[in-house]
């Protein structure tokens, strides 16, 4: 017998595994555990069995919105109220991804009153405290957050759950300001262990990170670049471009002379972008000098390292790697950023010493990025007695 979606999606959520595998518990898997909006998009395509809600939040992690829209009006109702409720829960989540706030909270207002499923309740009062957030009405985003916190305990593994935690962590910024929000983001990131940062736990993490920078008036370029890379590899269209706003936002002239067409093109794909936009530069913020080159280099990254913590994520493997934060390779990583610098500088850096001598020295340095190379797959090279680090994005905000 065929279980329903919404039982499904509760074993799912639970930390639980149905007795037989499904169509949509494969699409659950790349959408939720191991996020890949591409695969989401392939199994919508060719699976004929699979929930045709499944469907439309393909549609929705993709960024096809107009498509996930579409699909929402042809759905053929089978008079349940459960299947009221999960067409208004994607209505109202289809609502946030456009930037139609007001619409997913009345939206989410008419779900409660169909009585939802615990699960979908947790969806709703995150959808809510969102929406809030966005809408700067920080108290009400925080009585939604505390609601939610009463079904978060009984579904570990859903995304609202995650989504909830990455909510407290804003809260604390806007709230408390940034020393509470520096506490609250080291407190998640510590949470997220090696084998729990999927791309979408990072790249929710990584946008709390931006916008503490914001908040504290720094700039957050390499962020907001880490954010391109990770959303990009991850086939979400919508954040991707949304991090090439933040982008556009840091550059300095050459930069956005070189982004400019492309920023206009994801202002016309998604009303969010364009709205993100005007916000961006109602802040003013810091620019910072990262060449065309650099750019573009930094874009092609499969790595992104968070050295205060010791982790560097392998982007399209979806893994995490660890280095222990006090170890050598992991203060390597710091230099990393610089993406070019002599060995002597590169020593200077890790042992303190202002002397460095190639006969004595440099085996010590081999060791080191051969920890590198073979523990974090990074490339690293030395070409004319300077050492080359390639593929990654190095974090030194954080």
């Amino acid at each position: 017998m065929k279980l329903s979606l919404r039982r499904l999606e509760e074993i799912f959520c639970a930390g639980g595994k149905p007795s037989s595998e499904s169509a949509d518990f494969r699409a659950l898997t790349v959408q939720m555990a191991k996020p890949d909006a591409l695969k989401s998009e392939f199994l919508s395509a060719e699976e004929a069995g699979l929930s045709p809600f499944l469907k439309i939040r393909s549609a929705i992690f993709r960024g096809n919105l107009h498509s996930a829209r579409e699909s929402l009006f042809k759905l053929q109702p089978d008079g349940s109220a459960e299947f009221l409720v999960e067409s208004k829960v994607e209505a109202a989540r289809l609502a946030c991804f456009e930037g139609d706030w007001q619409v997913a909270l009345r939206l989410t207002d008419e779900t409660f009153e169909l009585g939802p499923s615990p699960l979908n309740r947790l969806t709703l009062h995150q959808i809510r405290g969102t929406a809030f957030f966005v809408r700067e009405e920080f108290t009400s985003a925080y009585q939604e957050w505390q609601l939610a916190k009463s079904f978060e305990f009984a579904y570990p593994n859903a995304q609202s759950a995650f989504y909830i935690r990455v909510l407290g962590a804003r809260l604390q910024v806007r709230m408390r300001g940034a020393t509470a929000g520096r506490k609250a983001l080291d407190e998640l990131w510590k949470e997220l262990s090696g084998s729990e940062l999927n791309r979408d736990h990072l790249l929710s993490v990584l946008r709390i990170e931006l916008e503490l920078c914001n908040f504290q008036g720094n700039s957050g370029m390499h962020l907001a670049i880490a954010c391109f890379v990770v959303a990009q590899a991850m086939g979400d269209n919508l954040y991707r471009d949304l991090a090439l706003v933040e982008i556009y936002s840091f550059a300095d002239s050459l930069l956005k002379t070189h982004l400019k067409a492309f920023v206009e093109e994801a202002t016309r794909r998604f009303k969010r972008v364009s709205l993100e936009l005007e916000r961006a530069f109602l802040e003013n913020r810091q620019k910072s000098a990262v060449s065309v080159e650099e750019f573009e280099s930094l874009i092609s990254s499969t790595l992104v390292a968070v050295p205060r913590f010791g982790y560097v994520f392998d982007i399209f493997q979806s893994e995490t790697l660890c280095l222990k934060p006090e170890s050598r390779a992991n203060q390597a990583l710091e230099v990393a950023r610089f993406r070019r610098m002599k060995k002597s500088e590169f020593f200077k850096h890790l042992w303190g010493k202002q002397h460095y001598s190639s006969r004595l020295h440099d085996r010590l340095i081999w060791t080191v990025l051969s920890r590198l190379r073979k523990s974090c797959r990074i490339e690293c090279k030395c070409e004319d007695d300077q050492i080359k680090f390639q593929g990654l994005v190095v974090l030194s905000e954080i």
